[in-house]
């Protein structure tokens, strides 16, 4: 039995290619041993009769239980059978023993859906290439979870109808991505051809591969917090007084002109942010037009507070802004 970990998809065929490779090493060791045994006599043929005298168990009847309990017949027979198929216990794959290829954790499916954006064909494109690589050493592929008991039980009356020929009457089940079970013996390349995908072009490590280390977290939105309209006044009520006194500046050809906002402060921090604002031209103090105004002009803050007082969505702050002007006003009069 080779257990696989469904955390790590991305490294099932090379697992399985490994750790194949290590048990045909045992196995030749163990033949090596006896020279009158070897791994190509009767082990060897007994896997390839039971692959091709599988017989798939009939579905359930209207009583609830499986029409077909004849647990013989399911480990083969003197009945006549098809030779094998192509990509089936293939040269060199045949180690005369039974195997199982066992995935387990499938509940991090969901999981992996979410963190590391798998899709549906993702898993049949695994599934695909696990099946694939199944057949050539006539494998029993089996996916599980003992953190939802998927499979559990399936494996446990596998393995004891493989070692003990106990009844086993469970059918192959392919069609949910998550409760996979191909026994030894049900598998062809046809079969396996309905998951054929021509978008999946690449190897299997170039198709599924392994993501960054560290899951990237979610960057965290940064809360803002408005100031109050009060303190905004404050904070401006010196360029409010000079903008309650002035004129209203004349309205000439449009022009471009820098807005700086931000801390104006010495001390070190972030560069203050700067905003191209087009504001109307105005007429300097003796009458003659420039081309501009000046950044942090009374006029140009007069400008900008007329423009955002004109919202509608600001009409609370520009009645406050309206009662600090006509408050200021008296007081000069």
């Amino acid at each position: 039995m080779l257990v696989l970990d469904f955390e790590k998809p991305w490294l099932f065929l090379e697992t399985v290619t490994k750790w194949m490779q290590v048990l045909k090493k045992e196995i030749e060791a163990v033949y090596a041993e006896d020279k009158s045994t070897g791994i190509d006599t009767e082990n060897e043929k007994a896997q390839v009769q039971w692959f091709q005298n599988y017989v798939e168990p009939a579905k359930e009847d209207g009583s609830g239980k499986p029409s077909f309990t004849d647990s013989s017949a399911l480990a083969g027979g003197d009945d006549i059978v098809l030779p094998l198929g192509d990509g089936t216990l293939l040269k060199h794959h045949n180690l005369g023993v039974p195997i199982i290829i066992v995935c387990n954790k499938s509940d991090v499916m969901p999981a992996l859906e979410k963190n590391f954006e798998y899709q549906d064909s993702d898993f049949e494109f695994i599934q695909q290439n696990l099946r694939t690589e199944a057949l050539k050493y006539g494998a029993t592929l089996l996916y599980t979870s003992t953190k939802n008991g998927k499979g559990i039980e399936i494996l446990k009356d596998y393995v004891a109808h493989r070692l003990l020929a106990t009844p086993f009457t469970t059918r192959a089940q392919v069609l949910d991505k998550d409760t996979l079970f191909v026994p030894s013996g049900y598998d062809t390349l046809d079969r396996i051809t309905v998951l054929n995908d021509h978008t999946k072009t690449g190897s299997y490590e170039e198709t599924i591969q392994a993501p960054a280390k560290k899951k990237v977290a979610a960057r965290k939105e940064e809360e803002v917090k408005a100031q109050g309209d009060q303190d905004f006044l404050e904070a401006h009520k010196g360029n409010l007084e000079k903008a309650g006194k002035g004129e209203r500046p004349v309205r000439l050809p449009m022009s471009a002109v820098e807005l700086s906002t931000g801390d104006t402060s010495e001390s070190p921090g972030p560069a203050a942010a700067t905003a191209t604002v087009t504001t109307p031209a105005v007429a300097s103090p003796g009458g003659a037009p420039a081309s501009s105004l000046t950044p942090g002009s009374s006029a140009m803050l007069q400008s900008f507070f007329e423009s955002l007082m004109k919202s509608e969505s600001n009409e609370g702050l520009r009645k406050d802004v309206e009662g600090v002007i006509a408050e200021e006003k008296k007081k000069g009069t």
